[in-house]
């Protein structure tokens, strides 16, 4: 990076507390759907230093590129889906087993009443989500005291019901433990890597679609998000040399990614506007055969 790109970066930088980032980096409300607005929110506050600041303002730039030509109905598929399969299918380590017994979701229950102010936006419906979920499974009788849940203990569509909430539980017990071992902030910090994760994957996506998907492409490019004209000048390629290493480029995209994108288009239907529990539930149906 020559002298003179270096000192506009760091011109930007030190101007960054007088944009407002916090104020006026914005999403436009009728493009996302709520999930990705609270991960957005969510990701400008745990961005405390400059580098993750001017990261999210360049990936933002680049998803406004991406997701310009496509159909709201698009990209609200695109980023539902994404936000639920990245949270649902992370990798978390070295968590603890956790029974869904009685005992143990009555202590995530009063750590949630405790400590909920204290959770960013994001972190809140991950927790409320998933604390929706065991209400659901108590109020169907499904939560026991001192015995494991298993399908043999029923019948019929109770039956039913217990294989469904322990697909989820394969997915949702992790986070659970990271519910229970870790303190709101270390939460936050933690749903924030998922995040970054999340955003990251809904940007390669959005890049195929756009690539590959015409048929889900409009005629008019609306901008996802509303970005300070005073960064507009710096390059999302400068801004992420700051720290990280450029993203690999889309161009070796496997035939097997290709189709998938293709196929996730033709699928598409109207916004899904149903209650997270259902949007995770369907996600879980779609993931695992009944054992």
């Amino acid at each position: 990076m020559d002298f003179k790109k270096f000192t506009l970066l760091i011109l930007a930088l030190t101007s960054l507390q007088c944009l407002g980032f916090n104020k006026d980096f914005t999403t436009v409300n009728d493009r996302v759907p709520y999930e990705f607005k609270l991960m957005f929110e969510s990701l400008k506050l745990e961005a405390k230093s400059k580098a993750d600041q001017f990261k999210l303002v360049a990936m933002s730039q680049d998803l406004n590129t991406n997701l310009a030509p496509l159909q709201k109905n698009t990209i609200f598929f695109l980023m539902k889906s994404e936000i639920i399969k990245n949270v649902l299918e992370y990798k978390i380590p070295k968590s603890r087993p956790f029974a869904p017994n009685s005992a143990n979701i009555q202590r995530l229950f009063a750590k949630w009443e405790q400590n909920q102010k204290t959770y960013n936006s994001f972190s809140r419906w991950i927790v409320q989500s998933i604390l929706a979920e065991m209400k659901v499974a108590e109020a169907d009788g499904l939560i026991l005291a001192g015995q494991d849940l298993r399908p043999g203990l029923f019948t019929g569509e109770k039956q039913i019901k217990t294989v469904r909430f322990l697909r989820f539980m394969k997915y949702a017990a992790a986070w659970c433990d990271q519910i229970e071992s870790l303190n709101p902030d270390e939460f936050n910090k933690f749903a924030g890597t998922v995040s970054w994760v999340t955003l990251e994957r809904i940007n390669q996506r959005a890049l195929l679609l756009k690539r590959y998907a015409s048929s889900s492409q409009s005629d008019v490019t609306t901008m996802t998000f509303n970005i300070p004209g005073e960064l507009l000048n710096v390059s999302p390629s400068e801004i992420k040399n700051l720290q990280d290493p450029p993203t690999p480029s889309l161009k070796e995209a496997s035939e097997a990614t290709r189709q998938e994108a293709k196929e996730q288009t033709e699928k598409l239907t109207p916004e899904d506007l149903s209650p997270i529990s259902e949007d995770i539930q369907k996600k879980i149906d779609q993931q695992l055969p009944i054992e």
